[in-house]
């Protein structure tokens, strides 16, 4: 969809209550924020992303307060933009797939969750939406729906079929690629948007709507809105950011000369003597810190990931240390009051400690990660893209 001139209108229907009016309704188009800061937060049910300061390449909505930059941007605008995936209701942040437990830096719209594949950067696979039809459909409906009959065309890797407008539609709208396969067939279900009843059918990554009603061919097929539905049920502790550490390692007693900073993974352990630094730059934040929380993942991959202690944090006061450069030798003590501390760990699993203290606005954070055990802990550092550390800190509301 091509984006209008700031002083045109287009039609928007990303609102139901188009079917109320049997008409859709217009906004006014988009502004190019340039590096303006977007101080508008949208509140869904007390749930948001912070806000991030835009730049050159972002698209900003002032219906939502929120910016779009590339390549989820050119997704959008190549992938059926507002009518398509509707508006964008958080700023990017890191999530962990609830498909395969990788982290990715994703961006959820009212209709859709886009995701960032650097392992596909330069193909079309870069960006991904992701599989919230599936994902709703299974909470909605975990014992299923009974299997389908006919259809214009059926798909034996769900055993469900597609036919009428719903076929019509996933065929002029990214079919396989863009809607997913069906997961369902055709039911009446209440919506949660409106409570309506409508005809609708799930699909991987979308949940079709059929108003017949509706004065507008054009409009007679909907698609629901996923993402802010699934966005408001994982989200409802308030507005938060997220923060990959900008500089990891890990020093090793037993080497006390080496650099491990371009490893793949942090350890504590107590004998020989381990331990992690890890930094972080929070910036962007609005609002008071209400929590933080460090995520780490135990990797499954690596010897001796199991550990009875999963180690304690703490603040590290001097902030010298450099990722290229640190060594056990030269290592800053990990001196600050225990933040939090980690009982067992087992490998292939995210694990998180609470370390509010130590975030109380905008700046570097500085941590590290020790033990006393013998058995040590390790986790994947900031060279594993898909399992790195990160930062989820939550404002108070």
């Amino acid at each position: 969809m091509d984006m209008p001139p700031p002083n045109r209108t287009v039609d928007d229907t990303s609102s139901h209550g188009a079917r109320n009016r049997r008409t859709a309704r217009r906004f006014r188009g988009v502004r190019l924020c340039g590096v303006a800061l977007i101080v508008l937060v949208l509140l869904l049910g007390g749930g948001s992303v912070a806000p991030l300061q835009a730049t050159a390449a972002e698209e900003c909505f002032p219906q939502t307060g929120k910016c779009v930059g590339d390549p989820f941007y050119q997704y959008w605008l190549a992938n059926g933009g507002l009518r398509q995936q509707g508006y964008p209701i958080t700023n990017a942040f890191d999530e962990v797939s609830p498909t395969n437990g990788l982290l990715y830096r994703v961006q959820y719209f009212e209709r859709a969750r886009f995701e960032y594949h650097p392992e596909f950067t330069g193909s079309p696979n870069e960006v991904l939406l992701g599989l919230l039809g599936r994902e709703q459909f299974t909470a909605r409906y975990p014992q299923g729906r009974p299997e389908g009959g006919t259809g214009e065309v059926c798909f034996d890797v769900t055993k469900r079929c597609v036919s009428g407008v719903f076929h019509r539609y996933w065929q002029q709208n990214g079919g396989l690629r863009q809607q997913g396969y069906p997961t369902s067939d055709e039911f009446d279900e209440v919506s949660p948007t409106n409570g309506l009843t409508y005809r609708v059918q799930y699909f991987e990554r979308a949940r079709f709507e059929l108003d017949p009603e509706n004065a507008d061919p054009a409009y007679q097929v909907l698609i629901g809105l996923l993402g802010r539905e699934q966005f408001l049920s994982r989200y409802p502790q308030g507005e938060f950011a997220t923060f990959r550490p900008i500089a990891d390692a890990r020093v090793d007693g037993s080497d006390p000369d080496r650099n491990f900073g371009a490893e793949n993974y942090l350890a504590a352990d107590g004998d020989p003597v381990r331990a992690s630094y890890l930094r972080f730059d929070v910036r962007g934040l609005g609002s008071n810190v209400a929590s933080a929380r460090l995520r780490v993942y135990c990797p499954p991959d690596i010897l001796g990931s199991a550990s009875p202690d999963g180690g304690i944090v703490a603040r590290v006061s001097d902030t010298s240390w450099a990722e290229d450069r640190i060594t056990y030798r030269n290592r800053p003590p990990i001196n600050g009051q225990p933040l939090a501390t980690l009982g067992a760990v087992q490998p292939g699993q995210w694990y998180e400690f609470d370390v509010t203290a130590a975030v109380t606005g905008n700046g570097l954070v500085n941590l590290g990660l020790r033990s006393e055990n013998y058995n040590a802990a390790r986790y994947s550092s900031r060279e594993e893209y898909g399992h790195s550390p990160y930062l989820i800190v939550t404002f108070a509301r």
